[in-house]
């Protein structure tokens, strides 16, 4: 199932290839306006580089997350084997603004918290400071692991924000390894987009497999709800649809499609 994944987002990606470039373009966008004002704010007198560096770094998240929101909309309808039009982004960042923003600011306060918790834990006894640093790390792990299923939910599953959140950890702790496997892709997207300013594949191409991940992680749901004594997945007859819908392709039919 896993390595099917990778091949559906994939193709995805590709047979999408304009909307995941100008859904990257506005990543950057936002990038480059949030560096704009962080030198904006150097400006204001009496402006500290601390209080300049959290406004920063707390508008770029905001930003980043109604952004994200959106994108996560058009890149659920790529996964559903859909093409979105330009104005649905603005339906969907009209439909996702306030969760978008109330994620954001929680994301922020919880990372806040933690991360001073580890700094304050710094200061006391050694084995003390160790074994909390160590909850504490692994508390923020699962917070980000998770939250990869926070807006996928959204559009698949419920619009309510603590609804979103129990469902989230809930997919999270029943599939834990993969959850952290697919956080692993994260940071090698990154590095491999680094090579082509992060245009192609970029960050979307991650929230793309986010979205194929839970869409494909439902089937086993839905199956054990009708099958609820089942001890195995059967996976390949699950995804018969999945299969004949993305298809098998060449190189030379993925580049010059109208050849074959």
């Amino acid at each position: 199932m896993f390595f099917f994944m990778l091949k559906k987002t994939f193709f995805n990606f590709w047979d999408n290839l304009f909307h995941i470039f100008f859904c990257n373009v506005g990543f950057i966008l936002i990038i480059i306006l949030s560096s704009g004002l962080y030198f904006i704010l150097g400006l204001v007198p009496h402006m500290t580089i601390t209080i300049q560096s959290i406004l920063f770094i707390s508008l770029t998240i905001i930003l980043l997350f109604i952004y994200s929101g959106a994108v996560h909309g058009v890149l659920r309808d790529i996964a559903d084997y859909k093409s979105p039009g330009f104005r649905d982004f603005f339906v969907y960042l009209k439909e996702s603004v306030l969760i978008s923003l109330g994620y954001a600011l929680g994301m922020i306060a919880i990372t806040v918290l933690l991360v001073l918790s580890i700094l304050l834990y710094s200061y006391m006894d050694f084995f003390f400071k160790f074994s909390a640093q160590i909850i504490l790390v692994f508390l923020l792990i699962t917070l980000f692991t998770a939250g990869q299923y926070f807006f996928p939910i959204f559009y698949g599953l419920d619009k309510r924000f603590l609804k979103i959140l129990k469902k989230m950890f809930i997919i999270f702790f029943d599939n834990v390894l993969f959850s952290f496997i697919l956080l692993i892709f994260t940071p090698i997207i990154m590095i491999i987009s680094f090579f082509t300013l992060f245009i192609i594949p970029g960050p979307a191409f991650i929230l793309l497999l986010h979205n194929v991940a839970l869409k494909l992680r439902l089937y086993k749901y839905d199956y054990l709800e009708k099958n609820p004594e089942a001890k195995k997945i059967p996976w390949e007859q699950l995804l018969i649809d999945d299969r004949e819908k993305v298809g098998t392709r060449t190189l030379k039919g993925m580049i010059f499609p109208w050849k074959e």
